[in-house]
């Protein structure tokens, strides 16, 4: 386990957490812009019935997100 740490390269390391936070906090700004947009459109009588806004939540969606490794064969449903 040293020796993995040792051998570790912290350039490499860093350009790659550096690019899933990027990825991360995108993934959080566009859940946050659609959960506004739906708050706006229910007021305004555009949507009926009832909005159930993620508001507060979008860090656990992103963490979900960036971790999926196989992309394409993945499929992650929620419900309230």
């Amino acid at each position: 386990m040293l020796q993995t740490v040792v051998d570790a390269n912290p350039a490499e390391k860093t350009a790659t957490s550096r690019d899933t936070l990027l990825a991360a906090y995108r993934f959080m700004l566009r859940a946050r812009l659609l959960d506004d947009k739906f708050a706006a459109l229910y007021r305004a009588g555009k949507i009926h019935g009832g909005v159930f806004l993620g508001r507060g939540q979008e860090a656990l969606s992103a963490a979900i997100g960036v971790s999926l490794t196989d992309r394409k064969s993945t499929r992650l449903n929620s419900s309230h």
